[in-house]
């Protein structure tokens, strides 16, 4: 008994012209990051790469606290009625929380009971994982 195989031959003469032409393309992909030395956030490189994009965005946009609206998006920020925005993971209600008090922010859970039963933020019970200000204060930062 035989069995009829399909002619596979275009078929592999399409798959390796593919990959012929895509060869220059993925030599350019996989080469060296140019970037890369900013892996080192506080090497002297990449701080200056940041204080000259910063300068850069600050002579194309101004500076942002200047603008009119600068004071009505900083207290809708720092508004105290604000929801949280949450993400469900593990079966955790998941929140990074910044109000005028946290500046740096949180990263807490609580459960989904509690966060529905309440209607104020400040009643739900967080467990707070990181508190980013405590940390900057440790590390003696700002």
């Amino acid at each position: 008994m035989s069995i009829a195989l399909p002619a596979l031959g275009p078929l592999l003469f399409t798959a390796s012209v593919i990959s012929f032409k895509l060869r220059p393309i993925l030599r350019r992909t996989f080469r060296s990051d140019p970037y890369q030395y900013l892996e080192n956030v506080s090497s002297p490189e990449s701080l200056h790469f940041a204080t000259t994009q910063n300068n850069r965005t600050l002579s194309l946009l101004g500076d942002p606290s200047k603008s009119p609206n600068f004071d009505i998006i900083e207290g809708l920020l720092n508004n105290k009625d604000k929801i949280p925005s949450v993400v469900l993971r593990n079966g955790k209600l998941w929140n990074f929380w910044q109000d005028s008090k946290n500046q740096r922010g949180l990263h807490r859970y609580c459960d989904i009971d509690d966060y529905q039963a309440h209607d104020n933020v400040e009643d739900i019970k967080w467990t707070t994982v990181m508190d980013f200000d405590a940390l900057g204060k440790a590390e003696d930062k700002r």
